[in-house]
């Protein structure tokens, strides 16, 4: 019964009082009117907070930004110096490299790792890549090390089974330098890339200068239009001799090819063995021009030995314009147009210039951008400006995983299987999330299935949490008030304060009386039932349940 009373509650969601209109009405001097009006300031915190840190704000600091709005700027500067920051970032690149899978060619079990850790593993290969450049940011380095680090961040996990350095005694997510003799590459010499962009006998090494192209200078070479003769590829007796003499091919090929001829120290002959594919081999570095029939070359520019790519692709425009863009569509969540959006990403580049090509001037830009700051549109807004300001941003599975466990201090778990970051044994795409590999792109709006995963996240997380408060010391608490939960009633002083302070705890917003009443009539419900304490966590259930909780 008390399940059927908490499955009626997070099918009544609460919306999200409407934010003040902007006007419609422009000054006469402009001769552009802005169709935004930006989120309030406890909401726009709110918003930050989940983008920086993973969790909602407290209510001290909301308390200081409804009584300064001002404060906004430097609780902002306190976020990117949190601790939390970090995995945030690691999340935000680890969704623009795509190299969070939850299979590789080589698994747990080919380094007789046990099942109970495939998580741990998958998530330890996957995220080197994204971790070295949240690395980078945090520690306020010149993104060019990007692409030139000699070091990489490394987790227990493969110690022992990849050749790395690793502190010794130490745990988690470190700075560790590979031993097999890789060039210093940064990201484009982990294990991380190259796992998930390994490349095939006949596709030599061309896969992994695509993801190059396309992740650090946001040019794709499969977007480039092509005509293509398939009667004269067909009759081509080598497909490498086409690829140099096809007007079709070599367009892309005269480019594609010297770049793919830089990646032969990453070339392995068995893609399932677990050593060869751990190990960076400096003798297959010349096989490139045995293979492609080419010299290494950037762009034209030739490859003396491998470590010369990453000087190049720091040194190249295109990669600095890149990461400010990328940045600006991971924050803004929807694509930064390079044609729409060309002068605010212009913008963020002298921005990111004028700050040495250190990442937290880039970002506190980005936040103070429109597309970022948006809450609500006027009515004059076109379908065109709904796109390109979307107004209310789905929780990704990631944060929405912080955030509950921030609160209610629940971490869904199954057999050591985090169930909002895996798909194996987890719910991550369903709960509007990313694979790495045939999804993607987060979901962008409320979906059936993330409905029902935020329902069973709620429902176990609201029991837990009152569990937990319900014989704490206030100042203990993470969620509700000073009032006793076991013998506050409707009517008593302080029972509404309870719910006033859970509503502003979770969603960051005062409640209105509507909300108060429903909150209120679904407590008594539930109390006839199961008495107090279920009475609470069925609240929190509800209020869990909201979209005032997982949109931000």
């Amino acid at each position: 019964m008390i399940g059927l009373l908490w499955l009626a509650a997070c099918g009544e969601l609460q919306e999200i009082p409407p934010l003040p209109e902007a006007t419609s009405e422009a000054p006469s001097p402009q001769p552009e009117v802005s169709v935004a009006a930006p989120l309030p300031p406890a909401l726009l915190l709110r918003r930050a907070s989940l983008d920086l840190r993973g969790v909602v704000p407290t209510l001290d600091e909301l308390a200081v930004v409804e009584a300064d709005p001002a404060a906004l700027d430097g609780l902002v500067d306190s976020f990117l110096e949190d601790p939390r920051w970090e995995g945030r970032l690691a999340d935000l690149w680890a969704e623009h490299l795509l190299t969070r899978v939850d299979n590789y060619l080589v698994g747990p079990e080919d380094y007789g790792i046990p099942y109970l850790q495939r998580h741990d593993y998958v998530r330890a290969v996957g995220d080197e890549a994204p971790r070295l450049m949240a690395h980078i940011g945090v520690a306020d380095l010149p993104f060019s090390d990007v692409v030139t680090a000699d070091y990489t961040m490394a987790h227990e996990v493969l110690v022992g089974h990849w050749p790395l350095d690793y502190p010794e005694g130490g745990t988690g997510w470190q700075v560790a330098r590979y031993t097999d003799g890789r060039p210093a590459l940064g990201v484009l010499a982990t294990g991380s890339m190259w796992w998930r962009y390994y490349t095939t006998a006949s596709g030599r090494n061309r896969s992994r200068a695509e993801a190059v192209a396309r992740l650090f200078l946001c040019e794709s070479f499969l977007e480039r239009p092509i005509r293509f003769e398939s009667a004269a590829l067909v009759a081509s007796e080598e497909l490498t001799e086409a690829t140099r003499t096809l007007d079709t091919c070599v367009t892309c090929h005269n480019t594609l090819d010297p770049l793919a001829g830089a990646f032969f120290g990453f070339w392995v002959f068995d893609i399932y063995d677990p050593t060869e594919n751990a190990t960076y081999h400096p003798e297959r570095e010349q096989l490139g021009n045995y293979y492609l029939g080419v010299d290494p070359a950037y762009y034209g520019a030739p490859i003396d030995a491998p470590v010369d790519l990453g000087g190049l692709v720091a040194g190249d425009p295109r990669f600095y314009r890149c990461m400010a863009r990328t940045m600006a569509t991971l924050l803004w969540r929807r694509p930064a147009d390079p044609y729409d959006d060309f002068a605010e990403i212009d913008h963020f580049v002298e921005v990111f210039r004028q700050g040495d090509w250190r990442l937290r001037p880039l970002v506190r830009e980005i936040l103070r951008s429109e597309a970022y700051t948006v809450g609500a549109l006027t009515e004059g807004a076109t379908e065109v400006d709904q796109a390109a300001l979307p107004t209310r941003r789905l929780l990704p599975p990631e944060v929405l995983a912080d955030a509950v466990e921030d609160l209610t201090s629940l971490r869904w778990t199954e057999d050591n299987f985090d169930q909002l970051t895996s798909d194996e044994r987890g719910y991550r795409v369903l709960a509007g999330g990313i694979d790495g590999d045939g999804v993607t792109q987060r979901t962008a709006d409320p979906t059936v299935t993330q409905a029902l995963v935020l329902q069973r996240l709620a429902q176990a997380a609201g029991p837990v949490a009152v569990a937990r408060e319900i014989g704490l010391d206030p100042s203990d608490r993470r969620l509700f008030g000073e009032g006793d939960l076991r013998t506050l009633r409707p009517g008593d002083i302080g029972f509404t304060d309870e719910l006033v302070t859970l509503h502003r705890r979770l969603h960051s917003l005062d409640p209105s009386a509507e909300a108060l009443a429903r909150d209120t009539a679904l407590w008594e419900a539930v109390f006839a039932l199961e008495g107090a304490q279920a009475a609470w966590a069925a609240v929190l259930t509800a209020l869990l349940c909201d979209p005032a909780f997982w949109m931000a």
